[in-house]
């Protein structure tokens, strides 16, 4: 298409996926077109610039109105990549972070605070106000979750919200977000209901940690589901969490912090707490803290205090909370446990001194001996029964070091879920019970500089979340094109059912190879990848690293790194990523020896013991009980009607109001939401029921009444004829294949379903008709509004008058009557003018007046004091007059029994003030009049004068300037009785002070520098005779160097001075 002046277009942003608005200014001879950027950002703003005509023919073009694009991306006129990535943009700019793509809701993260998520606004939505006017958000996902568990009580009703995204995405957040908007839309209160709100920072403290892309990363995946009672409300919640990142306890990545909390125990955590549980002075003091020891935003010292309220409060006894802290310390104390060569046998390892150990034995109630022992030394059963002892390596004694470590941290984590679950009733609710809400909070995808067994697993999980999003989103399209009796279209979109069978095959998968290579007595690391290059050598998704000399593996040349020989790729849905196999099969097995598990069962602590009574020596594989739990709880899910929320991060620095397109145009494909697009343009994007589209494209047919008002005409009939005349009509394809018949439209039992393409012919020929009867519209809207609004005007005064009458009378029925009366009639009436917006601000305060009148009470107070007004919460609330036993009297307003908003104050002596005030004082604007006459309207703080403000004298005379603490003090001015100008300048403390200018009666003039009330320093003097002094003054006198000008010009002297004296001979 030839450009056009006016046409608009995507221009690409250098080195970023985002495409900023750029509209044809004018078109060259030669074809190059020159755009204008609009609404760019600042750092790609620019006037102008040369396009050529090749170039322009690459660009793409932007239809409809995109700086008002609407809250739903599937509803976009032009879905393209360009477009949604705008859209996305433009909302976070304006605090719009939830996004609709059809059912799926999207969040960017402003990490800020938006009003859109404060407790505040949340309280102003409810089920029945989003019915009316539907809108994206977590509180419309809660409320339809909810409004399926109720609408099936029998049973079957089951809803499940799952919330996904990488890293710093604000998962967690929205997560909380969502259980507040349960609570409040079921009513729900209690001890369970608060528990499991404020269970969120204590299951953060144990398992959240700062890391490079998000400052409370969850380092584990959730699943919260919610039961509720036959009433409706909640009566239990069971939490259940999946692969804790154990690693991070012992050797949390550069940058990076350990969980929050060791740093919140470390750092509020008083004398008498330190010496209990054997703690060192701060995290920089630990090895296994000390990498990163600072969060943005975090208060260590604070959250301890929280943490340890909050365990209260969901059930942990102080004897549980003593296990914990104990055992944390332990933890943190292993770190600093080191080892070194035996001092008389070459062959033993022993610990070092100054090591942590006795601190730990101390911790977890074992023999110091004990614990030594197992740290550098292993049994070994034989065959037979017999058993013998091997020394470890300094390596082999750090691994079984870290090992313990991860092991009680994994425990403690396990047995806080558990207790919580104990006190928010999971304990007691069946697996089968399917009235419940459940909340998935799984970690993104992930693909680091190093990438481990973790995030195979982490990355396994979201293949699998990925496959159930679309088999799910797919299978709801199909159910409605199914229950419409529309042919069912071809989905292309990506099928990941390949990556899943490469990762979790039964007979030869990833997994599978890996827990056999466990079983295998010599098994290694490197014999499991040699085995899995050649059982994958052909496999498109798999493939060994292919670098050549110099080239870089995770930061270390290729061919001098052992890693290399462990390394290989996997191609998954969200892209390749390259996986490190290091010590695979000591993680897969839980590499805790026998004799480090005895230790623990055989401790002093009932609890810690407990906690490993139940492991044995041959325990399934991690990944084997990952991928089992992994199954159940899909299985869950599956039973459940699914709602789903993917989060976004609009860049990877975690600034607010900055967006990426690069970043988050990656995530778009990592989440699915580019899936789900995709889906949206395979098949019917748009759709209307019948009645919606007659309605609103009628007008495109409106000179063929015969097409649109036959009665015999069913709606389904009456589609069809508008969408037959559009075509022949308004389309290109005049004469073509009708669009019903290449099923580009299809018209359903109940709704109409069509392309992108259909609705871009509807919406041009009805917005043209729109457009020439909104002329007329406004025409005769206009007259009639200005009309309606002079009648409501002159209603207005009456009515306004009539409820003041009835307020005087406190007769709150009159009044109540009246202001309803006025306020119906400003309904619906446009404020055309500021007189009419003037009049509905004074409706709105006459209707504060008239609630405070339906609280009034007259309360006698001992001493003889009373208050007639307003009284709410047992205390002054609004409007009312407290008459004090010192003849003092205020008028005004209240809050919360102290003088709160506009007021009169008269004194008993006289003296009155009138405006504004806060907590019991003077605050904003005021008058303040004296009984001698005087008086001061302007700026009050804290009581006293403090801002700009006029003080008129009762003498007439006038200050006019600022203030500071009740005193003249800053730039102000002062006239005499009569008006004449005085002084203008600098005031300190009521002084005249620093650069200034003084007219005295006579007409002279000092200006020039000022010094605590006097003229002291450099200025100029003149004189009405036209005498001129420019010198150096010393209280009003002239003294040091000056220049004193007769009248006629001459220089009477030029030279120093003292006391107004010129001095011949400065020597």
């Amino acid at each position: 298409m030839a450009p056009v002046k006016g046409q608009r277009v995507w221009l690409p942003v250098k080195d970023d996926d985002l495409s900023v608005l750029a509209t044809v200014v004018d078109v060259r001879p030669d074809g190059a077109v020159l755009l204008e950027r609009l609404h760019a950002p600042k750092e790609v703003r620019s006037l102008e610039i040369d396009v050529s005509a090749a170039e322009f023919a690459k660009l793409s073009f932007a239809y409809g109105d995109v700086m008002n694009p609407g809250d739903d991306l599937v509803r976009l006129e032009d879905i393209s990549d360009a477009t949604i990535l705008h859209t996305l943009r433009l909302r976070l700019q304006r605090d719009l972070i939830f996004t609709g793509i059809g059912p799926v809701l999207v969040v960017v993260n402003p990490y800020r605070p938006v009003d859109c998520c404060s407790e505040a606004y949340l309280k102003t939505l409810s089920t029945e106000s989003l019915a009316i006017t539907p809108m994206p958000h977590a509180f419309t996902i809660v409320s339809n979750a909810y409004t399926g568990l109720v609408s099936n009580t029998r049973g079957g009703g089951s809803q499940s919200i799952l919330v996904s995204g990488e890293s710093g995405a604000g998962k967690t957040e929205t997560s909380k977000i969502c259980m507040s908007c349960l609570a409040q839309i079921s009513g729900s209160a209690g001890h369970i209901t608060e528990a499991a709100l404020e269970s969120s920072f204590l299951i953060e403290a144990f398992g959240n940690a700062k890391t490079v892309y998000n400052n409370n990363s969850s380092r584990f995946g959730k699943w919260s589901a919610v039961h509720f009672d036959k009433n409706n409300k909640m009566r239990a919640c069971k939490i259940r969490s999946y692969l804790l990142e154990q690693s991070r306890v012992v050797a949390p990545a550069p940058t990076e912090r350990n969980y929050h909390f060791f740093y919140y125990m470390l750092a509020g955590s008083d004398a008498a707490e330190r010496e209990k549980f054997h703690l060192l002075g701060s995290a920089k003091d630990y090895f296994y803290t000390k990498i990163e020891t600072k969060c943005p935003g975090s208060d260590d010292t604070a959250c301890w205090a929280d943490m340890k309220s909050k365990l209260k409060l969901v059930g942990f006894d102080a004897e549980m909370c003593t296990t914990i802290f104990s055992c944390i310390g332990a933890v943190l104390n292993l770190g600093n446990t080191l080892f070194c060569q035996h001092k008389t046998d070459s062959q033993k390892q022993m610990v070092a001194e100054g090591s942590r150990e006795s601190q730990v034995a101390s911790a977890l109630q074992v023999p110091q001996a004990k614990l030594e022992a197992v740290l550098t030394k292993r049994t070994i059963t034989s065959g037979r029964g017999s058993s013998y002892s091997i020394n470890l390596s300094v390596e082999q004694c750090e691994e079984a070091r870290d090992a313990l470590a991860k092991a009680i941290y994994a425990a403690l984590f396990d047995l806080f879920i558990g207790e919580l679950n104990e006190f928010l009733g999971g304990t007691k609710v069946d697996d089968d019970d399917e009235r419940f809400i459940g909340f998935l909070d799984i970690f993104g995808f992930e693909n680091f500089a190093s990438n481990s067994f973790e995030q195979l697993c982490i990355n396994f999980t979201n293949e699998k979340m990925q496959a159930f999003f679309t088999d799910a989103l797919i299978k709801r399209q199909q159910e409605e094109y199914k229950t419409e009796g529309v042919t069912c279209a071809h989905f292309s979109f990506p099928d990941n059912s390949a990556q899943l069978d490469l990762i979790d095959s039964k007979s030869q998968g990833v997994f599978s190879l890996l827990d056999e290579e466990c079983l295998v007595p010599k098994g290694t690391d490197e014999t499991y990848v040699v085995k899995m290059n050649n059982a994958f050598a052909n496999h498109p998704l798999y493939s060994e690293p292919t670098l050549k000399r110099g080239e870089m593996i995770q930061g270390i040349l290729a061919t001098d790194n052992p890693k290399t020989k462990i390394s290989f790729a996997i191609r998954h849905y969200a892209g390749d990523v390259m996986y490190t196999a290091d010590k695979w099969l000591d993680k897969n097995k839980g590499a805790l020896h026998n004799d480090l598990v005895l230790m623990l069962q055989c401790s002093g602590n009932p609890i810690l013991s407990k906690l490993f009574k139940e492991w044995k020596p041959k325990m399934p594989s991690v990944s084997f009980v990952y991928r089992s739990s992994l199954r159940a709880l899909s299985d869950t899910m599956a039973k459940t009607q699914q709602h789903y929320i993917r989060c976004l991060k609009p860049n990877v620095e975690k600034k607010p109001d900055y967006f990426s397109g690069q970043i988050v145009s990656r995530q778009l494909r990592y989440t699915g939401c580019s899936a789900v697009v995709e889906i949206q343009r395979s098949g019917y994007p748009i759709s209307f029921q019948h009645h919606e589209f007659v309605r609103q494209y009628r007008c495109i047919a409106f000179d063929r009444p015969d097409l649109l008002n036959d009665k015999s005409l069913s709606s389904a009939a009456v589609c069809k004829n508008i969408l037959d005349y559009a075509q022949q009509e308004h389309s290109t394809e005049k004469g073509g294949e009708s669009w019903l018949k290449s099923l580009r439209v299809q018209i359903g039992r109940t709704k109409i379903f069509m392309r992108d393409d259909v609705l871009k012919v509807l919406e041009p020929p009805r917005q043209a008709v729109i457009g020439r009867a909104a002329l007329a519209v406004q025409r005769f809207a206009r007259s009639y509004l200005v009309k309606k609004s002079l009648a409501t005007m002159r209603f207005h005064f009456v009515a306004v008058a009539a409820i003041k009458t009835a307020l005087e009378k406190k007769d709150v029925k009159t009044a109540a009557k009246k202001l309803s009366e006025l306020q119906d009639a400003w309904k619906g009436t446009s404020v055309t003018s500021p007189m009419a917006a003037k009049l509905q601000e004074r409706t709105a305060a006459l209707a504060v007046e008239v609630d405070d009148l339906k609280h009034y009470e007259v309360i006698e107070f001992d001493g003889g004091e009373r208050y007639e007004g307003s009284w709410r919460g047992e205390t002054m609330n609004g409007k009312g007059t407290y008459y004090y036993s010192s003849g003092n009297v205020y008028e005004g307003y209240w809050k919360d029994g102290a003088k709160h908003g506009y007021g009169k104050h008269t004194w008993a002596d006289g003296n009155v003030y009138v405006g504004q005030w806060e907590n019991d004082t003077m605050n904003g604007r005021g008058k303040y009049t004296f009984p001698a006459g005087s008086q001061y309207e302007g700026e009050y703080k804290n009581g006293v004068r403090h801002g700009e403000g006029v003080f008129k004298h009762a003498n007439g005379s006038v200050y006019r300037g600022e203030f500071q603490n009740g005193k003249k003090h800053g730039h102000g001015t002062h006239t005499d009785p009569t008006g004449r100008l005085v002084y203008e300048g600098g005031f300190v403390a009521d002084k005249e002070h620093g650069i200034g200018k003084f007219i005295m009666p006579n007409g002279a003039v000092y200006e020039g520098e000022f010094q605590t009330g006097k003229k002291t320093g450099k200025a100029k003097y003149t004189d009405p005779s036209g005498v001129v002094y420019e010198g150096e003054f010393v209280d009003g006198q002239r003294e040091g160097w000056g220049k004193y000008t007769n009248p006629d010009g001459s220089v009477a002297h030029e030279g120093y001075w003292k006391a107004n004296n010129p001095v011949v001979d400065a020597n």
